[in-house]
């Protein structure tokens, strides 16, 4: 059931975002902009993140692969609400 959700397209305000328990306070009150496969992540300071993302919309799980930076070529496990 990965594909992007289309019901996921459009833009949304980041509320948190944690790794390994840990807030990043830096992606607070980012916006993320989706569009099919595709994200881009505005931070309110700091350069923009760009990736693709595979949803399994059942579990609520996200597959994200960033374009850039020290996650490039790694597939970072997620989930949303």
């Amino acid at each position: 059931t990965f594909a992007a959700d289309k019901n996921l397209d459009g833009s949304w305000v980041m509320e948190s975002v944690t790794r390994d328990g840990k807030a990043l306070d830096n992606l607070k009150g980012a916006t993320r902009e989706n569009k099919g496969d595709s994200y881009t992540i505005t931070p309110e300071k700091g350069d923009k993140i760009t990736g693709k993302w595979k949803v399994d919309a059942e579990k609520k799980t996200v597959d994200i692969m960033p374009d850039a930076g020290t996650f490039k070529g790694k597939t970072l496990l997620g989930i949303y609400e």
